[in-house]
């Protein structure tokens, strides 16, 4: 079976940005056709907004697509696979912005087969704890040749730094000596830099002397001491400049005293700051989303260009009073799924955000007329 590229795939700065899942541990709709649904997600992909899910994984599938993925905005999952080696060698930061279980960041669960996942570029977890559990086979990452200390961050509070944490199956392979007993597998490329514990007086640096402190807004370690010197953001990255946050809508004029729109204006898009809400965003006063707040709607502006931008904008009144067409005007912020549906009355206009999921079609109907009005599937949530 042939599957589209997901069209949530997007380029900001020349790093691939992709949407990631919230199945958790739940059965993908189908087993068949799961890895190649993952593949296609993933591959070329370098920053996951959301959650990486590796799960119901069996026999001896090639994850090499893995291998681009520096950065997830909310948590990792390995569960359920039997394949030995998950090679995820460039993740470098995991923010957290979800929590698996409301805990963990990084969680590594019931995995029957699994004996190595490749983490060797690892430095920072933001918020969250690690799970490291049921895994009988599992080797590497090894709980005791791992310093989790250097890669959670210390501002991650007690209560989301929880660890649980299993004993590494027997007859495993060691560290290799360069790597002085700290590892992430066996080779000498696997050894585990540190990048805080060591560090004179600062969150994160390169190396033990004072001189070698990275700036205060990089996190997972720097090259050198200024902003732009960051091996990822702690907060915000505008045009390859750590920020704490993106450059606000309005500006104090010291001239006028009074404050004017903001030539350089930035919306926040996860860890980035850009100054147009990728396609089938949602441009908020400050952030792009994927779904309009309550109380507020989505609506698509004319540009002076002729181009069409989607932002959110406040209701006058109660949002659920929309018109006074003669017709019902679904708008579907979630998921829409027609289970043992055998009448629909009246017109349907359908403007579907996420997804349209047919779980059962009555015998009656030959076709899809009744979606006749349906005009876009925006595709901002992907069925599994």
């Amino acid at each position: 079976m042939h599957f589209p590229r997901p069209v949530s795939a997007v380029v900001i700065m020349c790093v691939a940005v992709c949407l990631g899942t919230d199945m958790k541990l739940a059965l993908p709709s189908s087993l068949e056709n799961h890895y190649e649904t993952l593949r296609l997600l993933y591959t070329d992909c370098q920053v996951v907004h959301g959650n990486l899910e590796i799960t119901h994984l069996s026999g001896n599938p090639d994850l090499s697509f893995l291998q681009g993925i520096v950065e997830v905005q909310g948590y990792v999952l390995v569960a359920h696979v039997s394949v030995k080696l998950v090679p995820l060698d460039n993740l470098r930061i995991i923010r957290g912005s979800q929590l698996y279980s409301s805990n963990y960041s990084l969680a590594v669960l019931d995995n029957q087969g699994l004996e190595t996942l490749r983490l060797r570029s690892l430095k920072e977890i933001l918020l969250g704890g690690v799970s490291i559990w049921g895994n009988p086979q599992l080797c590497f990452p090894d709980p005791q040749s791992i310093n989790l200390r250097d890669i959670l961050d210390e501002q991650n509070t007690p209560h989301h730094r929880e660890l649980r944490l299993q004993s590494r199956a027997p007859n495993c392979a060691n560290c290799h000596p360069a790597c002085e007993n700290r590892c992430w597998g066996e080779t000498e490329q696997d050894c585990q830099t540190l990048t805080r514990i060591i560090c004179s007086g600062c969150q994160r640096c390169k190396g033990r002397l004072l001189s070698d402190c990275c700036h205060k807004q990089c996190a997972a370690g720097c090259t050198g001491p200024k902003d732009s010197d960051c091996l990822a953001c702690r907060h915000f990255n505008d045009s390859g400049l750590c920020k704490e946050a993106c450059p606000p809508a309005t500006i104090y004029d010291t001239v006028i005293f009074q404050s004017k729109p903001n030539p350089d204006k930035r919306f926040s898009f996860g860890a980035t700051c850009v100054k147009k809400c990728p396609y089938n965003y949602l441009a908020m006063e400050v952030a792009c989303t994927l779904n309009c707040p309550q109380n507020s709607k989505e609506v698509i502006v004319k540009q002076p260009d002729g181009t069409e931008t989607q932002k959110c904008e406040k209701c006058e009144g109660d949002c659920a009073k929309g018109g006074t067409q003669m017709r019902l005007l679904l708008t579907f912020i979630g998921n829409f799924t027609i289970r043992k549906c055998t009448k629909i009355f009246g017109s349907l206009a359908f403007r579907a955000q996420s997804y349209l999921y047919i779980d059962a079609w009555p015998e009656k109907w030959s076709n899809l007329s009744v979606f006749e009005n349906l005009k876009v599937i925006r595709g901002r949530m992907l069925y599994m």
